[in-house]
């Protein structure tokens, strides 16, 4: 299975040098880490990782730097049926893995390192805060009804 592609290069040399490529730029991203982590608000980050998201999608699907940034302004979910809302507000498919790549990128050389260099994800000495924000976590992914489905569930349980 060594040699299970077309081209001249193995898999594992095709893995050898992306590991390669992955260090380089994760110590290449160093100054990025260090400016993010000095910006003075949570907007300022929320516009520094949208511009580097955008221009991610410009570099991987080969956008204007217009289209990209549209693409990360529309949303991930196709409207619901009998909701009224233009195909164009929404991100294909290829659009949202691309932009979902670009966003872990940006999670690995930037964002998370520099949140663990300044201690902030070491965990917080308060249960109650790690809870709210691991359950703030799991439920950003769900829908607003499968939200509303899991925290009735929860204060259900809670006896609430």
């Amino acid at each position: 299975m060594k040699n299970a592609t077309t081209s001249a290069m193995t898999y594992t040399q095709f893995a050898l040098a992306l590991g390669k490529s992955d260090r380089l730029t994760r110590e290449a991203s160093e100054p990025f880490r260090a400016e993010y982590s000095a910006l003075p608000s949570a907007e300022a980050k929320a516009e520094y990782k949208a511009n580097w998201i955008a221009a991610y999608l410009q570099g991987n699907l080969e956008y204007s730097e217009a289209d990209a940034v549209a693409t990360v302004e529309k949303s991930r979910w196709e409207a619901a049926p009998g909701k009224r809302r233009s195909a164009k507000s929404y991100r294909t498919d290829e659009e949202q893995m691309s932009y979902a790549r670009g966003r872990q990128q940006f999670k690995y050389h930037v964002e998370e390192t520099s949140e663990k260099a300044k201690g902030q994800r070491q965990g917080s000495a308060d249960p109650v805060a790690s809870f709210v924000k691991s359950s703030v976590k799991s439920l950003s992914g769900l829908t607003k009804t499968q939200q509303r489905k899991a925290l009735a569930r929860l204060a259900e349980e809670l006896g609430l």
